[in-house]
């Protein structure tokens, strides 16, 4: 079984109600349960934050415009 795979199928799942961002990180360096501190990651959710007017960001919000909207199409 590939962990990625099984969520995949839980987004597509998902997606069918709802709005469902993917994101995954190229960095191989971190586990899943330490991928808070990476750049890309903290851009793409502050980019996520100011869609929902939540605080954030503003730099990161901008530079994670482009990975949040791939997030979203995969």
């Amino acid at each position: 079984m590939n962990p990625t795979n099984e969520v995949q199928k839980l987004v597509d799942a998902l997606r069918e109600h709802n709005t469902v961002y993917f994101y995954i990180t190229d960095d191989t360096t971190h586990t899943h349960s330490r991928l808070s501190p990476l750049h890309d990651v903290q851009a793409a959710l502050n980019a996520f934050y100011t869609q929902y007017d939540i605080p954030h960001d503003a730099v990161l919000a901008q530079e994670g415009k482009t990975l949040l909207k791939q997030a979203l199409v995969q």
